[in-house]
């Protein structure tokens, strides 16, 4: 079967890191964490792909600051307890990549008001967002940053921003959801300052 499929089980180099084969599981919320962090049951879910001969892992969303529910990483056994899933899929020689998020307008709990680009409401939530200021974009974007410093201390072998299905960044890149009009909205160029800013 090997040889039917050499591109499949070839390696694939990504960035940084080769992954042993082109075999990826892409991050799908599991609902296995405890507050984010990786419980026993989502670290043996995660290793039955491993043990199964998946060459990339891309771990579910990891929130990355208190204005969206929660920072994973503020947890203090937030390291070590990441440690014990990237140690336990590397052992099968598979790559693992942390996927990190920011739920932005579209997730409203504990009756605290959401951060988005503009006072646009998700379809999700209609509840009305606080429209960030620059100083906390400035600081949003900084903490993917602490996250992905801290994914590389717990073993990840690589970060990945999650920019889509209405999160954070894909808010202020639609023009739908960003009404700003500093240099964080308007053209295209403006609207695709956060996800370039936080690839600097």
């Amino acid at each position: 079967m090997a040889e039917q499929y050499k591109h499949l089980f070839s390696p694939l180099k990504v960035g940084s890191f080769t992954a042993p084969n082109r075999m990826v599981s892409l991050p799908h919320g599991t609902y296995f964490d405890e507050r984010g962090l990786p419980s026993d049951k989502s670290i043996a879910y995660y290793l039955s792909k491993a043990t199964g001969g998946v060459g990339l892992l891309i771990h579910e969303a990891v929130m990355v600051h208190r204005s969206s529910y929660f920072n994973t990483f503020d947890q203090p056994a937030a390291v070590e307890k990441f440690r014990r899933l990237t140690g336990a899929i590397h052992q099968h020689e598979t790559k693992v990549v942390l996927q990190m998020a920011h739920n932005g307008a579209q997730f409203q709990a504990n009756f605290e008001t959401p951060w988005g680009p503009s006072v646009v409401p998700s379809p999700r939530t209609w509840y009305p967002p606080h429209e960030m200021t620059v100083p906390e974009i400035k600081e949003v974007i900084q903490a993917f940053g602490v996250a992905a410093a801290r994914a590389r201390d717990a073993g990840f072998d690589g970060a990945e921003v999650l920019g889509a299905h209405g999160y954070l960044v894909a808010e202020f890149m639609s023009p739908f959801y960003n009404r700003r009009k500093d240099e964080y909205g308007g053209d295209l160029e403006n609207r695709l300052r956060i996800p370039l800013e936080l690839l600097q």
